[in-house]
């Protein structure tokens, strides 16, 4: 892991060398040029990377249908030197394909297990703002787009059999809307340990991740609308991450539908966790939530380790077979979170305390007691603006 962030340090400082340099230089005096590019041999450039490469500020590149299966060198000469599918060196640069399904790009066969003979896909350099993806299917790529610090828009693409659909490293607003994550082991990846600062995910469908769909290490960040199923977890968010997620739907995340890991904070709304999965929540951070589902962990619903701030109600907090709520150890000792004004899935109060381990279940090592008093009883929200129909069949008396 070391070696791999080493190598993307370096690649991203090559990137910030080569943007100075397009300071010094200029752009050209043509503005708004459209390259073509296609694999046929109808177009201005056959290879996805030298038609990249030739863009300047304002240009358009087009993509025909076609496979787009060779990379280049970049850095060749130099100690970290990388194959990549495309890079954008220019500003306001949008590199958009004929058709999402029918514009290819990558290998045929799965990215290699060795590290240092993997692909790379297509990357913005540093300083090269303004930069559009569009309609395009990424596939068996090391890291299918990559930013250095340009923040990139992303939109209607595909991302199939990647080791990383989409990862940044930057500054800026990353922006990613309508595109689709099939088979990678990780979707999106937003890290923060060379300062990335806010993204923006929308409208967009993960399905079978390896691990996780989403990793969010950014202090502001957005997902809205989206559709997860599949993999270990569905959202994680750690190391000072703070999201805001409405309107979607985690299921059959075999682990975690979300994880909230200490000095993280996530604001939730209108969102379903279902589905088969060990834990709905696991939060060692802060929470906010509001009418949200949570469908039931065959370990724990919810799980509290040491959580900051807990703020939740409206919401429902249904049970699986195991615990539906685990309170651990406490920052603060003693301390109370406060779970009260939410649906239970039954009005059964002796029941809903054998679902919750806390304080009174073991007072020598756990300093978190669970206030879950009032219960909301009836009548359960079923209206669209909430989080559907699918609340109506959880109710249990």
């Amino acid at each position: 892991m070391i070696d791999r962030f080493s190598q993307q340090f370096a690649i991203y400082v090559l990137f910030a060398i080569a943007a100075g340099i397009m300071v010094v230089t200029g752009p050209r005096e043509a503005w708004g040029a459209t390259i073509r590019v296609a694999a046929d041999g109808t177009g201005d450039y056959t290879s996805l990377f030298d038609g990249i490469d030739a863009a300047q500020d304002g240009d358009t590149v087009s993509i025909a249908p076609g496979e787009y299966t060779e990379p280049q060198w970049t850095n060749p000469s130099g100690l970290f030197a990388f194959e990549a599918m495309g890079i954008v060196w220019a500003s306001n640069v949008t590199v958009i394909g004929d058709d999402r399904d029918a514009v290819r790009i990558g290998p045929a066969t799965s990215p290699p297990v060795l590290q240092g003979d993997d692909i790379w896909g297509l990357g913005a350099a540093n300083g090269a703002g303004g930069v559009i993806f569009e309609s395009m299917t990424l596939r068996n790529l090391s890291q299918a787009i990559f930013d250095g610090d340009s923040a990139p828009t992303i939109r209607d693409c595909r991302f199939v059999g990647n080791d990383l659909g989409v990862s940044q490293f930057g500054l800026g607003r990353f922006d990613i809307r309508d595109c689709e994550f099939v088979d990678n082991i990780q979707g999106i990846v937003a890290f923060n340990g060379f300062g990335a600062r806010e993204v923006y995910i929308a409208d967009c469908t993960f399905v079978d991740q390896v691990d996780e769909a989403i990793q969010i290490q950014s202090p502001t960040s957005e997902v809205a609308n989206c559709q997860i199923t599949g993999g270990k977890i569905g959202i994680s968010t750690a190391l000072g991450g703070q999201l805001l997620l409405h309107g979607t739907t985690i299921s059959n995340a075999s682990f975690y539908g979300i994880y909230i890991g200490d000095g993280a904070a996530a604001s939730i709304y209108t969102c379903i966790f279902d589905g088969a999965m060990q834990y709905s929540a696991f939060v060692e951070g802060s929470i906010i939530a509001r009418d949200v589902l949570f469908g039931g962990g065959s370990v724990e619903t919810l799980h509290f380790g040491a959580p900051f701030l807990v703020d939740m109600f409206g919401n429902h907090i249904l049970n699986a077979g195991a615990l539906s709520v685990y309170a651990g150890g406490s920052q603060f000792e003693p301390r109370t979170i406060d779970l009260s004004s939410n649906w239970w899935g039954t009005s059964d109060l002796d029941q809903i305390e054998e679902w919750i381990h806390h304080a009174p279940d073991d007072p020598t090592g756990n300093g978190l007691t669970v206030d879950y008093v009032p219960i909301y009883l009836g009548p359960v929200p079923v209206d669209e603006s909430s989080v559907g129909a699918l609340k109506s069949s959880f109710l249990r008396n």
